[in-house]
């Protein structure tokens, strides 16, 4: 059996890094956006909540998450 040498093109290695750090950038700086647009609600909800029900307006979930890692998930209720 005759292996063939495996060729990496360093320009594809570096695009790869480029893109996956432009969408590492875009991702926090359009999540920081939508939650300064929409803290509002957010603030009107937790108000609401806490006036109807009296209990806490967030709760939690132990979800499994990457490499089955248990992680803790934070939602309205």
């Amino acid at each position: 059996m005759v292996m063939e040498k495996l060729k990496v093109n360093p320009a594809k290695v570096h695009g790869r890094y480029v893109y996956h750090a432009v969408k590492r950038l875009f991702d926090i700086i359009a999540s920081t956006i939508g939650l300064i647009l929409l803290s509002p609600l957010f603030l009107f909800l937790v108000i609401k909540i806490r006036h109807e029900d009296g209990g806490p307006a967030f709760y939690s979930q132990e979800r499994i998450g990457k490499d089955e890692k248990p992680f803790k998930m934070w939602k309205f209720r």
